[in-house]
């Protein structure tokens, strides 16, 4: 998993860096890398690897617009700003508390610390996910029984106190997505998130719908809105 730090200035953004990376060792953390990536690139970065960002000064005029990019693809994953030591002084609080991210000073270590800590923690919760099983039932003959088999699964599972999801890829015959009643407002969602490639944690609730009767354990991702879209759910969206 990879912090990623976006910074015009080259001699800002090696400072930063040094930081960044005298950070991970004094809280001796392992496991995360440090990445970098100009603003104007922020669509093609591989965000399913990202745990957390951090924002340099060079951004500070335009902090509002930076942020709102950065949340469409991170959602509420961790983000800090780091800030000259005149305007910390004079904006921490307000940006903090407006932005809702972390706030630190140029030159002091602890608070990115706290804020690299907390990357850690969401490096652990992607894990975890990741470790969780996706199952894949696909047969490219119409009819013989991949959605009957993928919904059963899926209904036994739940009945059973495990949490399913089925995703509906089927651009012929989306049964699934009848079956849960899914709206196109639902539907929508998911063709806007496959278009982003990243499903921001907070947006969950805004594509699967639950399927009642089963102690809310079983829900399903409907068809995308735009018919053809099902052949192109791309592997991190599945994984989110």
């Amino acid at each position: 998993m990879q912090i990623l730090l976006l910074e015009s200035s080259a001699p800002t953004r090696a400072m930063l860096r040094g930081r960044i990376i005298e950070g991970l060792r004094q809280a001796e953390i392992r496991g995360l890398e440090l990445t970098e990536c100009p603003l104007e690139a922020l669509a093609q970065q591989q965000w399913a690897t990202i745990c957390g960002v951090v924002i340099g000064p060079s951004f500070h005029a335009t902090s509002e617009g930076v942020v709102e990019r950065i949340r469409t693809h991170l959602g509420s994953g961790p983000l800090a700003f780091v800030l000259e030591e005149d305007a910390y002084a004079l904006q921490a609080a307000s940006m903090a508390r407006k932005l809702d991210l972390q706030v630190h000073s140029m030159g002091e270590l602890t608070g990115l610390v706290s804020f690299l800590i907390e990357c850690e923690k969401q490096h652990t919760r992607i894990a975890s996910r990741k470790n969780r099983g996706i199952l894949g039932i696909a047969q490219l003959k119409g009819g013989v029984g991949t959605t009957t088999v993928a919904a059963s699964l899926a209904g036994c599972w739940a009945r059973h106190g495990t949490k399913s999801v089925l995703i509906d890829l089927d651009d012929v015959t989306p049964a699934l997505t009848a079956w849960a009643r899914v709206g196109m407002a639902k539907r929508t969602a998911v063709s806007e998130h496959l278009a982003l490639g990243q499903v921001p944690e907070s947006r969950l609730p805004d594509l699967a719908a639950r399927i009642d009767g089963f102690n809310n354990n079983l829900a399903v991702i409907g068809q995308p809105e735009s018919y053809n879209e099902g052949f192109h759910f791309k592997a991190n969206v599945i994984d989110s």
